[in-house]
Protein backbone atom coordinates (compact mmCIF):
# COMPACT_ATOMS: atom_id res chain seq x y z
CA UNK A 1 0.00 0.00 0.00
CA UNK A 2 2.74 2.17 0.89
CA UNK A 3 4.30 1.70 -2.73
CA UNK A 4 0.92 2.44 -4.40
CA UNK A 5 0.38 5.63 -2.40
CA UNK A 6 3.77 6.82 -2.80
CA UNK A 7 3.77 6.43 -6.79
CA UNK A 8 -0.04 8.55 -7.11
CA UNK A 9 1.82 10.88 -4.91
CA UNK A 10 4.42 10.98 -7.69
CA UNK A 11 2.58 11.28 -10.74
CA UNK A 12 -0.22 14.10 -8.72
CA UNK A 13 -3.08 11.98 -8.28
CA UNK A 14 -2.96 12.07 -4.20
CA UNK A 15 -1.58 14.38 -1.66
CA UNK A 16 -0.58 14.12 1.83
CA UNK A 17 -0.58 16.31 4.80
CA UNK A 18 1.41 14.87 7.64
CA UNK A 19 -0.77 15.65 11.13
CA UNK A 20 2.18 16.48 13.54
CA UNK A 21 0.17 14.69 16.68
CA UNK A 22 1.50 12.00 18.88
CA UNK A 23 1.40 9.75 17.15
CA UNK A 24 2.12 11.20 13.74
CA UNK A 25 -0.69 10.40 11.38
CA UNK A 26 -0.72 11.34 7.56
CA UNK A 27 -4.32 12.21 5.65
CA UNK A 28 -4.26 11.57 2.04
CA UNK A 29 -6.13 13.74 -0.54
CA UNK A 30 -7.08 13.67 -4.16
CA UNK A 31 -5.65 16.55 -5.88
CA UNK A 32 -7.28 18.29 -8.81
CA UNK A 33 -5.67 15.73 -11.27
CA UNK A 34 -7.11 12.60 -9.31
CA UNK A 35 -10.46 14.57 -9.09
CA UNK A 36 -10.73 15.06 -12.50
CA UNK A 37 -10.17 11.19 -13.39
CA UNK A 38 -13.71 10.23 -11.44
CA UNK A 39 -15.65 10.09 -14.48
CA UNK A 40 -13.83 8.49 -16.82
CA UNK A 41 -13.16 5.97 -13.73
CA UNK A 42 -16.29 5.75 -13.29
CA UNK A 43 -17.25 5.07 -17.08
CA UNK A 44 -14.33 2.35 -17.88
CA UNK A 45 -16.03 0.44 -14.74
CA UNK A 46 -19.46 0.85 -15.91
CA UNK A 47 -18.67 -0.53 -19.43
CA UNK A 48 -16.30 -3.75 -17.56
CA UNK A 49 -19.98 -3.84 -15.98
CA UNK A 50 -21.99 -4.46 -19.00
CA UNK A 51 -19.50 -6.93 -20.61
CA UNK A 52 -19.24 -8.50 -17.60
CA UNK A 53 -23.25 -9.64 -18.04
Amino acid sequence: MTEALGKLSTEGIIGKNIISSKPVRVMYYLTDKGKAMIDPLDTIESLNKNRKN
